[in-house]
């Protein structure tokens, strides 16, 4: 998306490993090939969209969050994905 602005980037490595406390599908189908996550605003969005990502960074899906913790914090109950393990993206 254009109006889209990436704030913070993390590709996925072998200790996150997913939780399993959440599914996520796509067109009737389990998704399973998540390898990057990213935190976005979208236009005048005053919230934050956790972005999950495939191997060549298309987006398979996304969840809304009213904070950018709370989209960290999902980050972390679905892949252990810690505060220090993200990386900020300069836009």
């Amino acid at each position: 998306m254009s109006n889209q602005r990436i704030l913070w980037n993390v590709v996925l490595a072998d200790h996150h490993k997913p939780t399993g406390k959440t599914t996520h599908w796509q067109d009737g189908k389990k998704i399973r090939s998540i390898t990057q996550l990213q935190i976005a605003q979208i236009g005048a969005d005053p919230g934050y969209y956790l972005l999950y990502l495939d191997e060549t960074g298309n987006e398979l899906t996304d969840t809304h969050h009213e904070t950018e913790e709370k989209a960290m914090r999902q980050a972390e109950f679905e892949f252990c994905v810690r505060r220090g393990d993200w990386k900020t993206v300069k836009n």
